[in-house]
């Protein structure tokens, strides 16, 4: 790997992380806010959804500005713009005063997916694999953030999670500095083979692709949600309550779901993406119809196999758009995508619930499946597509 691209993906690991912990700072906090504020559950959940909307709004105007100004500047700013905004937490006096910077620092946030696949997308030329590890620097923010909130916030105050780690992204950013907006190559220094798309896929193969994107994005928040409570019910273990094990439960998916990342990003790489997405989706699916039906044990083994499959799609989803949009318009494609993925993943947790309440938790599940097989369908026509339209989508086959 080149020195520019690895420079890339440690900034894209750290930023990554952090972005993670940011959207999962609020939840740890909630009791510490709702006393500080003096306010209820519903009041906090404002936050959280504002930051939440924010967070996938501005998925797309980021992804056209990092085609206009280039990711690099992206990234530079939303570590800059939220790590501000965390930090000024310490001024904050008001609920409305820490809503509106949980508004802000979301707003920020919103700009990194798009930008760091697209610096990713155009510049690493084991892309796959730099993709995988980039998902697998989310997972760890995700699973590590409630532990490391929470233990700052109970030892030091509930402001002190915010400064801490909106530090942190300051100084990220002071080291994304040192990676040029445009590489520079010296004589005798040799350019890293990155692959780019040479043509347009059909615009219904991309309708289909974000259609999937979408209905993956549903379940993923759904599943994510409601996987804690199904499990507490179903799995008991003597002297463990039901929250606890429900936990454990949800972090032994997260892990599991990290090795899929990174087992996507390495397979991409060599075979045929929209093939692997397709594997993936039926892992899924079947795992998931496991859980439903199987006695603990199953239930277990089949949410960690579950997760491993259904985190591969991720990395598989980035090469994908990389390997089929041309690149003066990837930041765009990649803004489009989490617009999607955010976007229907934001009514994921409320859509779950209305169902659990009306059905049962087991019902949110089957709904999954559903958005997976449609999935399916969406990803077998874009698949027949290429094969079958002039100018289709280029893959390895």
């Amino acid at each position: 790997m080149h020195d520019r691209e690895r420079k890339i993906l440690l900034l894209a690991v750290a930023a990554h992380a952090l972005v993670h912990v940011f959207d999962g700072m609020i939840a740890p906090l909630i009791p510490l806010l709702v006393r500080e504020f003096e306010t209820n559950y519903f009041r906090i959940g404002i936050v959280v959804t504002i930051f939440s909307i924010l967070f996938g709004l501005g998925a797309l105007p980021a992804g056209m500005l990092a085609d206009r100004i280039g990711p690099r500047r992206l990234i530079t700013g939303y570590l800059l713009g939220a790590g501000a905004a965390f930090m000024a937490v310490s001024m904050a006096g008001s609920y409305w005063g820490y809503a509106v910077i949980m508004g802000v620092a979301g707003l920020f946030c919103s700009t990194y997916h798009p930008a760091a696949n697209t610096i990713i997308g155009k510049e690493i030329a084991a892309r796959g694999n730099a993709f995988g590890i980039h998902g697998i620097a989310g997972s760890v923010g995700t699973a590590a953030a409630p532990v490391m909130v929470a233990w700052l916030g109970s030892r030091m105050g509930w402001r002190m999670p915010h400064i801490v780690f909106g530090a942190v992204a300051v100084l990220v950013a002071l080291y994304s500095l040192r990676i040029p907006v445009k590489a520079d190559y010296g004589e005798g220094e040799e350019r890293p083979r990155v692959s780019l798309a040479t043509e347009i896929a059909p615009l219904a193969s991309m309708v289909a692709f974000y259609a999937a994107a979408a209905l993956t994005g549903l379940a993923y928040r759904a599943n994510m949600t409601f996987l804690p409570s199904f499990m507490g019910e179903r799995v008991s273990v003597a002297g463990v309550d039901v929250v606890t094990m429900g936990g454990v439960m949800a972090t032994l998916t997260l892990l599991s779901g990290a090795v899929g990342q990174y087992a996507g990003g390495r397979l991409v790489d060599r075979f045929s993406p929209d093939r692997l997405y397709m594997i993936a989706l039926s892992g899924s699916t079947l795992f998931l119809l496991l859980m439903i039906l199987g006695n603990a044990v199953i239930l277990v083994l089949s949410a960690v196999v579950f997760a491993f499959f259904y985190f591969m799609v991720q990395p598989i989803q980035n090469d994908m758009l990389a390997r089929y949009i041309p690149s003066e318009r990837l930041g765009m494609a990649y803004g489009i995508h989490f617009l999607f993925v955010f976007g229907a993943g934001s009514f994921g947790g409320a859509g779950a619930g209305f169902i659990a309440d009306r059905a049962g938790l087991g019902a949110v599940f089957i709904a999954s499946i559903v958005c997976f097989l449609l999935s399916m369908v969406l990803i077998g026509f874009m698949i027949r597509n290429r094969h079958h339209r002039p100018g289709g989508l280029p893959g390895r086959g």
